[in-house]
């Protein structure tokens, strides 16, 4: 069976500006006491926690590396939680120590640069980018390589435990953080060593990444909540694993999203075609269904609802 014509409304370049669209994903950003680290007796409440229960939660009472490490869990089976956190907390007592009695935001994101990427070895993983497990926290730690939106989860982590607050930005092609301050926005780029840049450095980074097809604007620059940055994160599973015909990961990549968005249009269609690819037709069919009664008007109705009668023309003369 084919697979309905897939085109996938969610390319690489456009996942932040879409992401920033959502409605209902973002809010109040509250930042954790300086020197806060996990306690052991709540990394053993996270190893008991499913997806299902962190995208019950408002955006701000998640906690991005235990979501994170709770999305590893749904691949790779037995996860220990409390394992990868008590990294994320060496790096960031060593952090602490390194910016103790800095005051000056750029000396202290450099102190942290310092820890993250010369001490503890962490670097964007440029030979093999659209790796899977650039995407999954347990490995990103484990090898101490990744992309730029799981990079910047650990650094987003550590900065505000050590009392530099910072955001992560949702810029297309290529995520980003920052830091908001008296002098202004100072942006810092995981990816590339914790490389620090104003709005200029970001405007060449879009240019390099889109090959000059977009130019940078405010709306890019925009802060994004956790619930947005999960499902970017999640996004590019999606979009690896469909790439790879590997449908039952990037199912329940879609699973794992419409958990966190289940009114979001696009991410049902996704799920329905990659079911249909995946032979599973009545499942497609509850997915296709759902997403044109959530977009009615949407140019493809009349494509979408033949490929549903003809599964279901299938489906009958297997009865």
């Amino acid at each position: 069976m084919s697979s309905c014509g897939r085109t996938f409304p969610l390319l690489p370049e456009e996942l932040g500006r879409v992401s920033e669209q959502r409605p209902g994903l973002s809010g109040p950003w509250v930042f954790p006491a300086p020197g806060t680290v996990f306690s052991r007796s709540r990394m053993r409440t996270a190893t008991r926690l499913t997806f299902a229960d962190i995208a019950a939660l408002d955006d701000e009472a998640i906690e991005l590396p235990t979501a994170a490490l709770v999305i590893a869990a749904d691949e790779y089976s037995g996860l220990g939680l409390d394992l990868y956190l008590d990294k994320i907390n060496q790096i960031t007592l060593d952090a602490g120590r390194a910016s103790a009695g800095l005051t000056d935001p750029e000396d202290i994101l450099l102190a942290i640069n310092s820890v993250i990427f010369l001490e503890h070895g962490y670097h964007g993983n440029t030979e093999n980018y659209y790796d899977p497990r650039n995407s999954y926290l347990n490995q990103v730690i484990d090898r101490r390589t990744g992309i730029p939106i799981t990079l910047s989860i650990i650094y987003m982590t550590v900065a505000n435990k050590v009392g530099c607050p910072v955001r992560g930005v949702g810029m297309p092609a290529h995520f980003l953080v920052k830091h908001t301050g008296p002098a202004g926005d100072i942006y810092i780029d995981p990816f590339n060593g914790g490389n620090l840049m104003d709005s200029s450095g970001c405007a060449e980074l879009l240019e390099k990444f889109t090959g000059g097809k977009l130019e940078l604007t405010p709306e890019h620059m925009l802060a994004v909540g956790k619930k947005q940055i999960l499902t970017r994160m999640l996004t590019n599973l999606l979009d690896i694993y469909t790439e790879a015909k590997d449908y039952a990961r990037a199912i329940r990549a879609a699973d794992l999203i419409l958990m966190i968005n289940p009114n979001h249009p696009g991410f049902h269609r996704d799920r329905g075609i990659l079911l249909a690819a995946a032979l599973r037709e009545r499942e497609s069919i509850e997915s296709l269904e759902q997403y044109l009664k959530l977009a009615p008007d949407t140019r493809e109705a009349t494509r979408i609802r033949a490929s549903i009668n003809k599964m279901r023309a299938q489906l009958a003369k297997l009865n």
